[in-house]
């Protein structure tokens, strides 16, 4: 990390190196809404280093058109605390694969030369390397960044409409989307990933402000699911602050959403 001298201190004793001068800090939206709930700098810093990593992210793919939304824990810490999760360790971003396809065209192989062309802006951008790639453009795709200033992880998931075998899911639940996961026991399933099954949002996406860096910037905040999205995902209690990691929310069936097969 290039490392900067004679720094300003920031409001409120925030920690140097995540400030680029107090003026600026001072018009962070995200950052004063952050000091009025935690006290402890070091999160309030990882707060910070969050919101840079989201903000590059998606400053990178409004050059493509790419049409984002927080999803997951990401999503979760929007609705709830209008933060980031203070025990997440990535962040959640989600696309439907159907805007995938409409930025080349109309055939899988168009999706295919839309996520090649989001990974080239990516690299040349330069704020993140890709850590991993699971699954397959059109299927089960989780594309893994991670900023290099920051140090702070990225999960792209993408979202699909049912599978050609998924006739009996859709009379008993109705019309849904799916994104995967993959790791630990994932790859004993029957598609070689953790599926997770919500009913179709994409006309209930809302924005909210969060993460916005400045009033003067008129942002217009980030999309996100709607309650029913949280509710499915991580029950009637998701309101409910609770931490554990991805292998025990797998354990202890937290996901509540993860489709039987």
């Amino acid at each position: 990390m290039r490392q900067e001298t004679e720094q300003p201190q920031c409001q409120n004793s925030v920690p140097s190196r995540v400030c680029h001068g107090k003026e600026e800090m001072s018009k962070n939206v995200f950052l004063t809404h952050v000091q009025r709930s935690i006290s402890a700098l070091a999160e309030i810093e990882r707060q910070l280093l969050f919101q840079r990593t989201l903000l590059d992210f998606f400053g990178v793919t409004n050059s493509l058109n790419v049409p984002l939304f927080l999803c997951c824990g990401t999503a979760l810490g929007a609705h709830r605390e209008g933060y980031f999760i203070p025990h997440d360790n990535d962040i959640d971003v989600g696309v439907f694969y159907e805007d995938l396809q409409r930025l080349g065209g109309t055939m899988e192989e168009d999706a295919q030369s839309a996520v090649v062309s989001l990974l080239s802006h990516v690299a040349l951008d330069g704020h993140f390397v890709l850590l991993d790639i699971c699954g397959t453009v059109e299927k089960g795709l989780e594309l893994r960044f991670l900023h290099h200033e920051t140090r702070v992880a990225l999960d792209l998931n993408v979202y699909y409409p049912p599978l050609a075998d998924d006739a009996a899911l859709i009379s008993q639940f109705g019309p849904f989307v799916w994104t995967a996961s993959h790791y630990e026991d994932a790859g004993s399933r029957r598609h070689g990933m953790y599926r997770y099954r919500h009913a179709s949002f994409r006309e209930a996406l809302i924005r909210l402000p969060f993460c916005d860096p400045a009033v003067a910037s008129r942002a217009d905040g980030f999309l996100v699911p709607p309650v029913s999205y949280l509710v499915e995902y991580f029950g009637e209690d998701w309101r409910t602050p609770r931490a554990y990691t991805y292998t025990e929310g797998l354990q202890n069936g937290e996901y509540k959403n993860i489709i039987e097969e």
